[in-house]
């Protein structure tokens, strides 16, 4: 069984992580800031998930997606792209189901 205490510890480091490459200061798009801002992401989302923070991946989500949304069109990688398409899925995804329904 995982300890919730190590996935909230994760959660906790991935978003710090997240709000250091957020400063202005950064470069998001030297190839090291980007990778690793992709990774934090994805890292984020997937524990927050585990820990039932669905509303907080969105969030997340939506605040990173004016970064991430321009390298869409030129991932780095092949895993990069794979990020950034479940990136919006996800929002879409949620998107999909908050639509009022006929």
């Amino acid at each position: 069984m995982e300890n919730r205490g190590d996935l909230h510890g994760a959660l906790k480091t991935s978003a710090e992580t997240l709000e250091i490459l957020g400063r202005r200061s950064i470069d998001l798009e030297a190839p090291w800031c980007r990778s690793a801002a992709s990774v934090a992401l994805w890292s984020y989302c997937g524990v927050a998930r585990k820990l039932g923070l669905e509303r907080e991946v969105r969030d997340m989500l939506i605040r990173w997606r004016p970064a991430y949304h321009g390298w869409i069109q030129s991932p780095a990688t092949p895993d990069e792209r794979t990020l950034l398409q479940w990136f919006e899925d996800v929002l879409s995804d949620e998107d999909s189901r908050a639509a009022p329904r006929d």
